[in-house]
């Protein structure tokens, strides 16, 4: 059966705080996310998340659905990679700017993770297995030249509830929003 990619769905999120939480001395009452729900032709789904912090990367909830459904659109048309290696060799060629130069990390986070998950159940790979995946044998082949941004961002496939962790790129983060 088939593994393309045939729909992504956008769902955006504000979990409102129990206090007022500061960063670079902004203060924020919500914290906002996009959850990304990767759907394959074999019903496969896969979810993922990333948090826009405009103070830090410029990006907003509504930046990212728009890179998801304008500038990344193309590039998810035809993907149906044959392995794992072949989905960590397509997410690692995504780009960190869009076409107007714009930084694009909670966008790329929102989607890989998706799409880790999605094609980690496909290939029934776990996630928490491939998280060291540059050790792992099986994914050896895959990790020559790779960067280590593509370890951090493995290492925060192991996030548990929206309520207690941000997922970034390149690594996990755990704060209390009770």
């Amino acid at each position: 059966m088939s593994n393309r990619l045939v729909h992504l769905e956008l769902y955006p999120l504000e979990i409102p705080l129990k206090r007022t939480q500061y960063f670079r001395d902004e203060p924020f009452d919500v914290s906002q996310h996009v959850i990304v729900a990767a759907l394959l032709a074999d019903g496969t789904v896969g979810y993922g998340e990333g948090m826009p912090n405009p103070s830090v990367t410029g990006e907003t909830v509504e930046f990212i659905i728009y890179n998801l459904q304008n500038d990344l659109a193309d590039n998810l048309d035809k993907l149906e990679p044959k392995s794992f290696s072949d989905l960590l060799d397509f997410a690692d060629q995504l780009a960190f700017v869009n076409e107007q130069g714009q930084h694009t990390h909670s966008t790329r986070c929102c989607l890989e993770l998706a799409l880790l998950d999605a094609y980690g159940k496909h290939f029934q790979t776990q996630l928490a297995v491939i998280q060291g995946w540059l050790g792992y044998a099986p994914f050896m082949a895959a990790a020559k030249n790779r960067r280590p941004r593509v370890t951090g961002l493995l290492d925060a496939v192991l996030w548990g509830s929206l309520a207690e962790t941000f997922v970034g790129c390149g690594g996990l983060a755990r704060k209390s929003l009770r």
